[in-house]
């Protein structure tokens, strides 16, 4: 079994290289291939894929901890009757499926590979005719390597929620116009960093003394353009912020350690357009003395 190590940007790619074996062939139908959203121009039938969720499994041995990465396959038709449009998107995912049968490795990006949830959604009425979607969600399974840390000979007893919000904010992350700790307001230049404000949970360890878990949510916000250079950017960004924390593990020696928990991908509407956000769960135990 390869015990394979990736990236969310570098999966992506994998799966698209895989169902482009097949333009040819059983997926011939397909005219437009897209890592991202769909560009305006897209020929239909077209396939878009997208990152959904990354979680962070730790507890591994010699210095590894697992990544379950979530994807999802989207397949787009537009016909003049609504019948065809679906039966047409449920035949192509049914073959994206097949093709990754004996393709569950992708190119050794992960050991293992399962189908999520497939969902067959409502015709749209457009200009055309009728538009319609299927899709399948694929979760994958690698294994990682833990960054250099930094280590600090003591670690600060009592830190406040703002005091690490604060910490996060300071670190030093690249390509990153704007860097805040308050919901957007007035609009930030993108891409930008949004850290959340935070929740703390105690827990009474000691007869003097307790720990608290507190969670940070980190937002990684760019522009979302129809082109993969777009999305490409915003996962950049996201492995940045991502090696940052996970080199600082204590925040400057302000928690006793620190894990990313989760990341998930979304695409939202603002008013200056449409924008690829990013958050990154942060977890960090504290002491309380």
């Amino acid at each position: 079994m390869t015990i394979a190590s990736t990236t969310m940007s570098v999966l992506l790619s994998a799966v698209k290289t895989t169902l482009l074996e097949y333009q040819a062939t059983t997926l011939s139908k397909i005219n437009t291939f897209q890592r991202g959203c769909l560009p305006p121009t897209a020929v239909f039938p077209a396939l878009a894929i997208l990152p959904v969720r990354e979680t962070f499994i730790y507890g591994l041995t010699n210095g590894k901890y697992e990544v379950e990465r979530e994807l999802v396959i989207e397949v787009y038709d537009i016909k003049l009757d609504s019948r065809t449009s679906k039966d047409n998107t449920i035949n192509l995912v049914k073959t994206v499926k097949d093709i990754f049968a004996d393709n569950f490795e992708f190119s050794d990006t992960c050991y293992l590979s399962n189908w999520g949830y497939e969902s067959y959604g409502e015709t749209v009425s457009v200009n055309r005719g009728f538009l319609f979607n299927s899709y399948v969600s694929l979760i994958c399974k690698s294994r990682e390597d833990y960054e250099s840390m930094t280590i600090y000979n003591s670690v600060e007893s009592n830190p406040s929620i703002v005091t690490l919000q604060n910490a996060i904010v300071t670190f030093q992350y690249s390509t990153v116009e704007t860097i805040v700790d308050s919901p957007i307001s007035p609009i930030p230049v993108f891409p930008a960093i949004l850290v959340g404000a935070g929740s703390r949970s105690r827990a009474q360890n000691y007869p003097s003394a307790c720990v608290s878990d507190v969670s940070f949510d980190i937002g990684v916000m760019s522009q979302l353009f129809h082109k993969e250079t777009s999305l490409n950017h915003n996962l950049s960004i996201v492995e940045g912020v991502k090696n940052v924390l996970q080199s600082d593990y204590t925040i400057g020696g302000r928690c006793e350690f620190s894990n990313i928990n989760y990341i998930s991908y979304d695409q939202e509407k603002v008013p200056s357009g449409f924008i690829y956000n990013t958050v990154l769960t942060l977890g960090c135990r504290t002491r309380e003395f």
